[in-house]
């Protein structure tokens, strides 16, 4: 099931996020398409995304419903070759997040379910 969709700010790729399927990249070229799942190197293989954002750096954050949000970083292409992972364990109120946001001032905002705003 697909819970989100994200275009990359390259305009080339889609970012799609599942329920417990994890991240996958869909690029269109011409008539051509082809979809990659990514980030199981990183952890992301069978979570739960529930929201993709990217930043105006051209992170890539990804919002979990159980393991909180990991940020992916350091682009090369199509891939990303850094991850840090936020969750209870180093800071946030709680591990089930809703949405990254960034504000104007380049902030960025992490919406968790009942725990509050980070």
């Amino acid at each position: 099931k697909i819970q989100d969709i994200q275009a990359s700010r390259d305009g080339k790729a889609f970012w799609i996020g599942t329920e417990d399927q994890g991240l996958y990249r869909l690029e269109i070229t011409g008539d051509r398409y082809s979809l990659t799942k990514t980030g199981e190197k990183k952890g992301l293989g069978q979570e739960n995304i529930t929201a993709l954002f990217e930043d105006t750096d051209g992170n890539l954050w990804v919002s979990t419903q159980r393991n909180g949000v990991y940020r992916l970083g350091e682009r090369d292409g199509g891939s990303y070759r850094s991850v840090r992972q936020y969750n209870k364990d180093n800071g946030l109120p709680g591990n089930s997040v809703k949405k990254v946001y960034e504000d104007l001032e380049g902030n960025i905002w992490i919406a968790t379910y009942g725990e509050g705003v980070s």
